[in-house]
């Protein structure tokens, strides 16, 4: 309450597949919408320039440009929501590291790993690939959502990438391959030991200096 919804758009700013030609008429469906509105842009691209000129100043528009580290995280933590605006997409990193700050994705209904993600938040926050002013009506929805039922959204975008955690591959991966290893052995043959060769143990940059021949010896 009391201050605007930030909304972040983190991508390649490129008309190309990210679409980033749409944002200006979502910033124009927000605004006849009525929503207090922030939007913050987080990267870089060939359109960026040509996407400033068509903001024209808007004091409710940031560009952060590219950022790293600290400053990326930093960045993401502060967004309330995140938008995205392409044709085309695999499973984006940026909405999966939004989700584990608890940013809560606004998604077309594209062939996307994205789509599947954002549905596990809220089936309602999926909208029609270009038409911002449905993205808008997504915005000014949770603008106007009271702070508990948002909070439950937050709760539900980190536990959404929960498996994506470092703790949590480890031990996925670690069960993956215990489960490999217990399946009974179906290969028939047996090979001896390999005989022990200097070589085997040389780091590979003493070997391509002193001694390249040994790199291509059977």
């Amino acid at each position: 309450k009391n201050r605007p919804v930030t909304i972040g758009y983190s991508g390649r700013l490129v008309k190309a597949i990210k679409r980033v030609d749409r944002l200006p008429e979502l910033v124009r469906c927000l605004s006849d919408a009525g929503v207090d509105f922030r939007l913050e842009i987080l990267g870089s691209g060939c359109d960026g320039p040509w996407l400033k000129k068509q903001f024209g100043g808007n004091q409710k528009i940031l560009f952060h440009g590219a950022k790293s580290g600290d400053d990326y995280w930093n960045i993401l933590r502060s967004w309330d929501l995140q938008i995205n605006s392409s044709d085309s997409e695999g499973t984006p990193v940026s909405v999966l590291e939004g989700l584990s700050c608890g940013v809560i994705p606004i998604f077309p209904r594209i062939d996307s790993g994205g789509v599947d993600y954002t549905r596990r938040v809220d089936p309602s926050l999926v909208y029609k690939p270009g038409d911002m002013a449905a993205a808008a009506q997504c915005v000014r929805h949770l603008a106007q959502m009271p702070a508990g039922e948002l909070d439950s959204l937050r709760v539900k975008c980190r536990q959404a990438v929960q498996a994506h955690t470092p703790d949590a591959y480890q031990k996925t991966f670690r069960s993956f391959i215990a489960g490999i290893d217990a399946l009974p052995r179906i290969s028939q043959d047996a090979f001896d030991h390999r005989p022990f060769h200097l070589t085997d143990h040389l780091p590979l940059g003493i070997l391509s200096r002193m001694l390249p021949a040994s790199l291509f010896n059977r």
